[in-house]
């Protein structure tokens, strides 16, 4: 009996960066994180959100697949992606809403 697969091991999901290289994949973050970014200009910065943007298009590289391939396209993508990172800025602004009012 040998040694275990690392991979196996440490359980990690499998990150595809070259999802971020399909067509029109590159033109849904920026557009998405521009307006997240827009929405949330007092808590975030755009650059940090495109970050998190590619880290969820890569570490969710069949969803990406399977919007681009399907009848909504690229649009599709953009919306999944939205709502995703809206997901995570949203807490952020609250605690931040809760902090000012606290001053």
């Amino acid at each position: 009996m040998g040694l275990p697969n690392a991979c196996e091991v440490l359980d990690e999901p499998y990150v595809d960066w070259s999802v971020l290289g399909l067509p029109g994949v590159r033109g849904v973050l920026d557009s998405v994180a521009t307006k997240v970014a827009r929405d949330y200009a007092t808590i975030l910065e755009r650059d940090d959100v495109w970050q998190d943007g590619a880290i969820l298009l890569a570490t969710n590289h069949d969803t990406v697949r399977d919007y681009l391939g399907g009848y909504l396209g690229p649009r599709g993508l953009h919306r999944w992606l939205w709502s995703r990172l809206i997901d995570r800025a949203r807490p952020q602004a609250r605690r931040a809403n809760r902090e000012v009012r606290c001053l």
